[in-house]
């Protein structure tokens, strides 16, 4: 089959790889659309060590069944897409439901776990899910984002998003924005998104933001309830903070920078809380393949560039240079 395979730092290559190898429990998946994450961009890049060459990178997938076990309930033909964290199932904090902080687990393109920019991907048939048919492949394929958005807004007890008089979502990238839009869907609540680039404020402004600002040129009260980074740099983590009223919440779903400076005595003094939001459990995952099957969410906005796995090389190329930070999604197509 043919994969874009990550082969060193600032190189990425189409080429021939032995079909996956199937095993009793697993799916074949034959992949037809695959996000690109941030977190691909670093890992090409080669900034986090977490993808270790040779490695086909690729967590936000959906195809169709190629085949699947009969205890699966799945048929060859059926769209799906696939929960990419595969945990133990046995530790504490998976009886307890939260999967997404098993120690234990493996995630499709990460480290030396082989993902979905390929023809195929064999998976557990526990991690694949049926999607409806008439959600076309670049949507589904954007489950696994979904599912970072719904785990993060569940962090807070709902109370807390009722009560907010304002809520700010740091980054208007596509974790904001999907942010933005499952917030409105719980709560009337005013939501304003920060970002440096004026066509993503302009995006949030469509989706339904009350009001945006350039963190670069407009200065920022600490008048929110309630804020959510969603960046993963010191000084978007630096803003969620400053943004607080007295008593508020700020929730980290960003994690691009390993180690900031952050003002412990604005947290002390103001009594501020940051609750940390990594991926999703299986609950939220469902939340998320709820919500895209609704047709209740804008997506097609949210996807700038759309190529054949064949551009890979180029648009990680694109993807990796400044200049094209205006791009909001990009996905490959298979």
């Amino acid at each position: 089959m043919q994969a874009l395979v990550f082969t060193a730092d600032n190189q990425l290559e189409i080429t021939e790889v032995p079909n996956p190898e199937v095993r009793e429990d697993d799916v074949l998946v034959a992949v037809k659309a695959v996000g690109i994450c941030g977190s691909d961009v670093e890992g090409y890049l080669g900034k986090t060590g977490r993808r270790v060459p040779p490695l086909i990178m690729g967590h936000e997938l959906a195809g169709k069944v190629k085949t699947a076990p009969k205890s699966s309930g799945l048929e060859p033909g059926d769209t799906v897409t696939v929960h990419p964290k595969l945990f133990c199932g046995q530790c504490s904090f998976c009886t307890s439901g939260r999967t997404n902080i098993c120690p234990h687990g493996k995630f499709l393109g990460v480290m030396h776990e082989n993902g979905g920019l390929a023809e195929f991907v064999a998976v557990p048939a526990r991690y694949v899910y049926r999607v409806n048919p008439a959600v076309p492949s670049e949507h589904a394929c954007l489950a696994e984002p979904l599912a970072v958005v719904t785990h993060a807004a569940a962090l807070l007890p709902p109370t807390v998003l009722q009560q907010a008089q304002q809520i700010l979502i740091v980054g208007g990238g596509p974790i904001g924005l999907l942010l933005l839009q499952v917030l409105r869907s719980m709560v009337a609540t005013p939501i304003t998104v920060s970002d440096l680039l004026p066509t993503r404020r302009q995006l949030a402004l469509s989706l339904g933001a009350k009001s945006v600002f350039d963190p670069a040129s407009d200065s920022i009260t600490p008048a929110f309830d309630v804020v959510f980074e969603a960046v993963g740099a010191a000084a978007s983590a630096a803003q969620s903070l400053d943004a607080l009223q007295l008593g508020g919440n700020t929730v980290w779903i960003g994690n691009a920078q390993k180690h900031i400076e952050i003002n412990m005595q604005a947290i002390v003094t103001r009594e501020l809380t940051v609750h940390g939001s990594f991926l999703f459990t299986e609950t939220d995952f469902q939340a998320a393949l709820k919500l895209l099957e609704s047709g209740s969410l804008q997506l097609s906005p949210l996807i700038t560039v759309k190529h054949g796995l064949e551009h890979g090389p180029d648009l990680f190329k694109a993807l990796a240079t400044p200049r094209q930070q205006a791009i909001t999604k990009a996905v490959l197509t298979l």
